[in-house]
């Protein structure tokens, strides 16, 4: 568990504030020092607001703040993939910009065809260009690994299937292949998500695809 007071010269007549979670977890820490680290203890501790000592960091789980606490005074980020998305998600929030670009860079060297999409619904959440592009390019590279072998199909959302269908850079070997991956999206898509179809649809290239092989399960389709 982290403890501020004892990673500062001082220790505890150096530590001012306590900084808590809604699941109960409390941390002695120090309110010069956290304002280095980001715009949002810069804000939560400045002069303006009357600098609080007990603070409640809502929205944050306690093992998730204990991780980036200890990072933020020692430089040592120990997160692994059962932890990542919540610590990832904490430094986001907290605005804690390095740890937050260590968890994306933990995310991208487990990045395989079963988690690759679930990385691909991350790109919009976390604006990270350099994440953003190496997920997609994988995605591209490997496409037709990731759509079969995909442990979240199911719940790939339209902008990030059109994103991925509609690039000159998805490597397919086959058109129909296009074709089955929105056969299958459609057997499992909600009703709001089946709307997006013909927009899909646009994204295969008719002129490439044998109609012999065309699934079945898309020209069983009403829209067609």
């Amino acid at each position: 568990m982290f403890s501020g007071s004892g990673l500062l010269p001082g220790g505890d007549t150096l530590a001012d504030c306590t900084l808590r979670t809604t699941d109960g977890a409390q941390f002695r820490a120090h309110r010069a020092f956290l304002c280095t680290t980001s715009p949002y203890f810069q804000a939560l501790f400045g002069e303006d607001y009357g600098a609080p000592r007990n603070v409640l960091v809502a929205g944050v789980k306690g093992a998730a703040l204990d991780v980036l606490l200890t990072f933020e005074y020692t430089d040592q980020l120990c997160v692994n993939k059962d932890t990542v998305l919540d610590v990832l998600e904490a430094a986001d929030m907290l605005l804690l910009d390095a740890a937050r670009e260590q968890c994306l860079d933990l995310l991208l060297r487990s990045m395989c065809p079963e988690n690759c999409l679930f990385l691909g619904t991350l790109t919009r959440r976390y604006y990270c260009p350099k994440f953003t592009e190496a997920v997609m390019r994988y995605a591209h590279r490997n496409f037709e690994e990731v759509w079969q072998r995909s442990e979240t199909f199911g719940e790939t959302p339209v902008w990030l299937l059109y994103d991925l269908l509609a690039s000159p850079e998805l490597n397919v070997e086959r058109e129909t292949s296009v074709l089955e991956v929105i056969a299958r999206w459609f057997s499992t898509a909600s009703a709001e998500q089946r709307s997006k179809l013909l927009e899909l649809l646009r994204c295969v290239r008719i002129g490439r695809c044998k109609m012999d092989s065309t699934p079945t399960t898309l020209l069983s389709l009403h829209p067609l």
